[in-house]
């Protein structure tokens, strides 16, 4: 008979993320009893949702404190699919403790465009139906080796999003200079956020590198804290060519990005600028 200490290696880390909080949402009664199936050894707290929007009221309903860990997100659902439940999620619109929270897209479709279109969506990684354990097992023990870091993210005390003062510093008290860089940054935002949203849909390491490392330049001189500690991982993720961190840093980027020009577009109403 085997014994525990012969399982593979995912297996046994995934020992060590007992009590984890799993969502798993999807339309199909059978696959729920499939997943919890597949699950039960590794005794984790499974929540069920039966679409879209069923999970953002669960996750809105979860303590802030207490969130879940990981999303497992069927694609295609009533009332509201994957896709949509995944771009609310990322924009904060399930709480902002989960925000960052892994997704992991679950679709019976395995075309490349797929993958893309979830990834688009803002979804971590991707598994193909019906589920195998070996993959299943493998992909949950990533995410939850990167839960510290996501912690880190989410509860440390943050970097600011804009230091205004050190901004006001570089170009010696100038206002109008300044009001300049912030236009200029501003002025060419979005086109650099597609610009690297197309790397990271093509996983072109080069490309991702290279955008990566402008915007963190950009931000640099504007002051912009947070956003330049997250193009600094993504950057060093792309010349590792780790796609899996490309991923977790690409999902930092998004938010990160947004919340830097709300900051410049209205500097007095926000709360994480110095």
């Amino acid at each position: 008979i085997e014994q525990a200490d012969t399982l593979p290696t995912h297996n046994a880390s995934l020992a060590n993320f007992k009590g984890e909080k799993i969502l798993v949402v999807d339309d199909n009664e059978i696959n729920h009893e499939v997943t919890a199936g597949l699950l039960e050894d590794f005794h984790f707290q499974l929540f069920r949702a039966n679409n879209g929007q069923q999970a953002i009221d669960l996750l809105l309903a979860t303590p802030q404190d207490q969130p879940i860990s990981l999303i497992l997100m069927d694609c295609q659902m009533p009332v509201m699919d994957g896709y949509t439940a995944s771009e609310k999620i990322r924009r904060g619109e399930a709480g902002n403790a989960h925000q960052h929270t892994p997704i992991i897209a679950m679709t019976a479709n395995a075309m490349s465009s797929d993958r893309d279109r979830c990834l688009s969506a803002g979804m971590s990684d991707y598994l193909s139906k019906p589920l195998q354990p070996s993959e299943l097992e493998e992909k949950l023990a990533h995410w939850f080796q990167q839960k510290p870091s996501i912690k880190q993210e989410n509860q440390q005390d943050q970097l600011p999003t804009w230091d205004k003062g050190a901004l006001l510093t570089r170009v010696k008290g100038r206002e109008d200079r300044l009001q300049i860089l912030v236009d200029l940054y501003v002025a060419s935002a979005q086109e650099n956020s597609d610009k690297l949203s197309a790397a990271v849909e093509a996983m072109n390491f080069e490309r991702i590198n290279s955008v990566a490392h402008s915007i963190k330049g950009s931000a640099a001189n504007l002051s912009a804290l947070n956003l330049q500690h997250v193009c600094q991982h993504l950057e060093s993720a792309a010349k590792s060519l780790n796609s899996k961190e490309v991923l977790f840093w690409w999902q930092q980027f998004q938010p990160s990005q947004q919340e830097l020009l709300s900051v410049l577009v209205n500097p007095g109403h926000h709360k994480n600028s110095a």
